[in-house]
Formats: C-alpha cells, structure tokens, sequence
C-alpha cells in the first residue's frame, strides 16, 4: 500500500504536473479518486466506469514505467529489474504489478501471496525477492519513495540550471 500511495498521491501527480500543469495533476488525481471511490460504492461495472478505468490506465501507463525504473535506479537495481521483468504480468492489474514488482525488488521485499478477509482468503500472485513483508520494511518502502521524489527533484533542478544558463 505505501508503494502504491506513493505513486498515486506524489509522484503520479507530479509526474504529470511537469508535463501539463496543474490540469496533468488535477486529471491524473481526479481519475484515481473517481476510480477508488465507485469501485467501493457500484461493484457492478457499468460502461462509464470502464471508460474511468480505461483512463486510469492510460494515465498510469507511462508514470507508472518512469517511476519503477527509478525505483530500480534509488534501490537494487538487480533485483527491481528482475522482478519487474519476471513477475509484474502475474498481478491483477498491469501497471499496478509493474510498479509493485519493481518497488518489492528495489527493497528486498516479497509481497502478495495470500490475504486474509473476514470470511475468505484472496489469492494474489507474489512479488518481490528476500524477506515476507513485515512492519520494517515500510520504513524501506517510504524511504524509497523519498529518495526517487529527491533525484528527480535533482533532475529537474539541473535542466532548469541548464536552461537559465542558456
């Protein structure tokens, strides 16, 4: 969930932010908003749910790419790129388990396989390499977010620089 909330809630936005402005940010927001919230409250899928869904995906698809690398790039670049290589199809979701697999890899952590619910299990498929997730790996998953929000600030800061000196 951190790895997740870190996209969506920081570097997605800002991702888009760079791109279009405030309009990039507030779209990219808006659709996980819209998504979150009608998945809990219709969990039929009607046909403009599935064009919500089909925007989200669209506007997850290259973030989700840029920000996987860089957690590649922020932790075990090894481990990242194998599990996004080698896992990422197995999720659900696409983009979500590109984005899972890396950060699990990144940190050194396996993450999914079965989850408990009150009158049932959920299967979902494994991610990561190393230790079972536990409360000390959140700290690691936080930590990398942080320093992948810290070297593109860096990046982004220099083509500034580089800009003002042209």
């Amino acid at each position: 969930e951190t790895l997740r909330a870190g996209f969506t809630r920081l570097l997605g936005v800002a991702f888009w932010f760079v791109l279009f402005g405030p309009f990039g940010a507030v779209l990219f927001r808006l659709t996980h908003s819209l998504h979150e919230y009608w998945h809990a409250q219709i969990p039929e899928r009607d046909q403009f749910l599935s064009h919500v869904d089909r925007l989200k995906t669209l506007l997850d698809w290259l973030p989700v790419r840029v920000i996987a690398f860089s957690f590649a790039i922020a932790g075990n670049f090894q481990g990242a790129m194998e599990c996004w290589r080698n896992q990422a199809w197995q999720w659900r979701e696409r983009n979500e388990g590109v984005l899972l697999a890396a950060g699990a890899g990144a940190i050194g952590v396996r993450i999914g396989g079965a989850m408990p619910l009150p009158n049932a299990s959920l299967e979902r498929a494994e991610l990561g390499t190393g230790h079972e997730a536990d409360p000390e790996y959140l700290e690691g998953a936080a930590a990398l977010i942080w320093r992948v929000t810290l070297f593109w600030l860096a990046i982004l800061f220099l083509l500034k620089l580089g800009e003002l000196a042209a």
